[in-house]
């Protein structure tokens, strides 16, 4: 068969723009920060204010780098997926991605009567198949301005 566009169409990839407004429909009306049981994670987005990374944010250590990104959501939905560990040597198959995912198990079984769309799914499915990415464009959270005001143009 040919091959067809993904859902999203042909553009950058990345958790704010595809992954968090399928949370916002679907999840966040239970998991919206509060401690009551049976809440589970906060999968709320983060503030308004924009991003800014600094050159370095793939090179700190530990989990420094989680203040750089404002979705918190992003990091509490990591616990569920089962993602390739960069660092590692090697990735044995099967250990990784959305058929071995918590989150799409868990889905999968109809948790909640949640029913996300085929489009939604599929978006979900290739956004932990790439790894998980959480930017889109870098050039966005640049730390110069001249560079995130060109980004806005394309």
């Amino acid at each position: 068969s040919e091959i067809q566009p993904p859902p999203w169409g042909v553009q950058t990839f990345g958790f704010p723009k595809l992954v968090q407004p399928i949370l916002n429909k679907h999840c966040i009306k239970c998991h919206d920060g509060t401690k009551d049981k049976g809440k589970g994670p906060d999968l709320r987005p983060g503030s308004k204010e924009a991003e800014v990374f600094v050159p370095n944010v793939y090179t700190i250590n530990g989990d420094g780098y989680k203040r750089f990104y404002k979705y918190n959501s992003y990091w509490n939905l990591l616990k569920y997926i089962k993602w390739a560990d960069i660092n590692q040597y090697s990735t044995p198959p099967g250990t990784w991605g959305s058929r071995v995912s918590p989150l799409m198990k868990h889905l999968a079984k109809g948790h909640k009567k949640v029913k996300l769309s085929q489009a939604e799914w599929h978006t979900l499915c290739a956004w932990i198949d790439c790894n998980v990415p959480y930017l889109d464009d870098w050039r966005k959270y640049s730390v110069d301005p001249a560079v995130r005001k060109m980004a806005k143009k394309h």
